[in-house]
């Protein structure tokens, strides 16, 4: 493929044959709000196992500052291992920051052909990411983002790795979001996280915790052995004028005994703080 000049050169489409950092561009890979992936070799090694080159489409982001850090820290096989980072530069333009981490030759959880659902290997792979979350948590860390689009199934062996550490949040991070706004996607919050944008006229704060990742991995779990995601009760308002949500509603499949394998049910309903019955 002849390289195109380097004047044309984005970071949201880099031609194979670029060079980032240590790192040779191999190939496209995908494109997220904040950033391009893309596979690549170290120059000089090109024989050596590929990564993911995760390149900042926004010059200068400090989610990337904050993503290195909290992944050199992080050692675990169902988190990829961060090998490098830097900053490349547009030809006569602004420092875009990059990461250079394992390549995961899979697929985004919720495309894995596990129809019916394998609850042996759904069991499994929901103990692989609570492990990973354990990893995050006992270093003061919270992913904000959990949910089956930062979650890929390698094909070799069908281990669930977490990725997209870009929201997560740690002690000595920077604040780069409000109090009252949380990052990651509507459909996984917790109650209490739903609970801010409710009483936002009355300024209440709120932090994520552990238990919003747990949570969230419990809509994941949902979704991916139902095809549904569960919804949150209707919002009430207490004596003191602040709204709280009670309960979850569940999807058919996980309220009636017997449609899925009880370990696998106790689980997701442990992860969606329910009462068990």
């Amino acid at each position: 493929m002849e390289r195109a000049p380097d004047f044309e050169l984005h970071p949201a489409l880099l031609p194979a044959g670029t060079v980032v950092g240590l790192w040779r561009v191999v190939a496209w890979a995908g494109r997220g709000v904040h950033g391009a992936v893309y596979r690549a070799v170290q120059v000089g090694q090109e024989q050596a196992p590929a990564v993911a080159l995760k390149l900042a489409l926004f010059p200068e982001d400090p989610r990337f500052t904050r993503e290195a850090e909290l992944l050199s820290r992080l050692r675990h096989p169902s988190i990829p291992r961060l090998w490098d980072s830097g900053a490349w530069q547009v030809p006569g333009g602004a420092l875009h920051p990059f990461l250079a981490m394992d390549w995961v030759d899979g697929a985004p959880l919720y495309e894995q052909a596990l129809y019916p659902r394998a609850s042996p290997q759904v069991r499994r792979m929901l103990a692989q990411l609570a492990r990973a979350l354990h990893e995050l948590h006992a270093h003061g860390a919270v992913h904000r983002d959990i949910k089956g689009d930062n979650i890929l199934v390698r094909y070799a062996d069908g281990r669930a790795l977490l990725t997209d550490f870009g929201t997560c949040h740690y002690p000595g991070a920077t604040t780069l979001t409000p109090p009252t706004v949380h990052p990651g996607t509507p459909a996984y919050r917790s109650p209490e996280a739903w609970c801010v944008e409710f009483n936002r006229a009355r300024s209440v704060q709120y932090r994520a915790r552990a238990a919003d990742d747990l949570f969230a991995l419990g809509v994941t779990a949902c979704r991916l052995v139902t095809g549904e995601y569960p919804e949150l009760s209707a919002p009430r308002r207490d004596e003191h004028g602040l709204w709280h949500v009670d309960s979850v509603m569940l999807p058919a499949a996980l309220r009636r005994k017997g449609r899925i394998e009880p370990v696998l049910r106790t689980w997701v309903l442990r992860l969606l703080c329910l009462r068990l019955s």
